[in-house]
């Protein structure tokens, strides 16, 4: 899966994605700090794909504390 920046001046339908306990499973009393802590809930690669046959822009969201911890840049590759 490829996760492109988005256009800011977009407008239209988009699907969003809360990030921990729904793309990755949460780490009790912790945040996901490096891709080794990272693990898919089962299914949701295949969910996502799916969905991106309908070509809307797919973004994840987190309310965390940490917000950008896990940010590598405006493109991010996750093996597929």
């Amino acid at each position: 899966m490829v996760f492109l920046e988005v256009q800011t001046n977009a407008k239209g339908p988009a699907i969003f994605f809360d990030r921990d306990g729904v793309i990755n499973s949460r780490r009790p009393g912790d945040y996901v700090l490096n891709w080794s802590q990272f693990v898919f809930i089962p299914g949701i690669r295949e969910a996502m794909g799916k969905l991106s046959s309908l070509g809307l822009p797919m973004i994840i969201i987190s309310n965390q504390a940490a917000g950008g911890l896990f940010c590598t840049g405006p493109s991010h590759h996750l093996p597929d």
